[in-house]
Parts: structure tokens; sequence; C-alpha cells
């Protein structure tokens, strides 16, 4: 609950008004949404970049609410109804409201929730290292094979191979083990890491 009721009128207005979700609000989710899948999400800015979003909610509700002269001056009229701190609460619990959205579309930008990577193929290059072709999800990741490490697993390469799909390994941790008994293949099971907020 909102401490105003300045502040949840802007707040209603301006989550239920489709103009400002079209003109400014999705957008300001997708740029949140690409932050958090770089790494870069801050709450604080989020909250900053919300406050905008609040301000033209502002701006409208004077269009639509206000007396003036003109379109200008409903919109400055608009601006002196809700308070720098009523703007600032209602960003905050815009952010809160949104939330959902913005994870689900980080979640659609970073991939699927698993991938299943398998390497196979074995031979080695001119040097004597051992390589391999990988899959992702049973698409070729990678057009020749490339060096996969001398370990049981064999799976140094799968990054790689990830990256080429255009999955980012970052997100994603290992869920089962290669299976190092099989001559012919090894597969890996990766899931997606839980994305938050904070």
């Amino acid at each position: 609950m909102l401490s105003t009721h300045e502040a949840q009128d802007l707040y209603m207005y301006t989550v239920n008004t489709a103009n400002i979700y079209r003109g400014i609000a999705r957008d300001t989710i997708r740029n949140l949404a690409r932050k958090m899948v770089k790494g870069e999400f801050d709450r604080e800015k989020a909250k900053r970049a919300f406050y905008h979003v609040a301000e033209a909610g502002a701006r409208s509700y004077g269009v639509q609410f206000c007396h003036g002269a003109d379109h200008r001056a409903k919109e400055r009229n608009g601006l002196k109804t809700f308070s720098v701190s009523d703007r600032r609460e209602v960003a905050g619990a815009m952010l809160d409201h949104y939330a959902g959205e913005i994870t689900e579309q980080a979640e659609a930008l970073i991939g699927p929730g698993q991938v299943q990577v398998t390497a196979y193929d074995w031979g080695r290059d001119v040097n004597g290292n051992p390589t391999a072709h990988y899959d992702v999800d049973g698409r070729r990741a990678t057009s020749r094979r490339v060096q996969c490490g001398c370990s049981d697993g064999r799976m140094d390469g799968r990054f790689k191979a990830m990256e080429k799909a255009g999955i980012n390994p970052r997100w994603y941790e290992m869920a089962e083990r290669p299976d190092t008994k099989r001559p012919d293949a090894m597969t890996a099971l990766y899931r997606r890491k839980p994305i938050t907020l904070d």
C-alpha cells in the first residue's frame, strides 16, 4: 500500500493506462531484462528508470484530468499534482509490479530451462590434443572439432559450444555429470540458474 492517496492514484493510473505501457513501460522492462542478463542489474537504477515511467504517467494524468490553457500547461499541472516523493514511491511500486515480467523476458533472452550438451567423434589435432564435435540440444554447435581436454569428462569445449548455439553458459549449472562409460559420446545436462531481481 502506498503512503498517500496521490501516490495510489498515480500508481493505478500509470499501471492501467495502455498508452503509457506501450510508450515507455514496455521499453523500460525490456532494457532492465537485458541488464539482468548481462549481470548489470541494479535495483536503485531500476527504480530511477521507473521514475521516468511515473513521470510520464503524471504528465498523461495532467493532460487528461487537469485544467490548463494548452497541452504543455496541462502536463505541468499533472507534474505539480504529484510530488517528487510520490513519483519515487510509485516507481518502486511499479518495479515490484513488473518484476515478474522483467524476469520472464530475461529468461527468454538467456535460453531454455535445460540444455543437453553432447561431445562425440573423438580425435586429435596436429599437436596431439584431444578434440571432439559438440551438439547442443540435438543441433550441431561446432562445424569442426574443438579441443575437449584430457580429463575423464572431456567436456572442456562445452561452454564454447553453448556460446556458438546462442546460449550464455554463465547462467547454467551442471545438473547431471557426463556419462564417461560410453566410448562413442558423452552427454551432460545443464539447468538454468534461478533468476531474481535482487
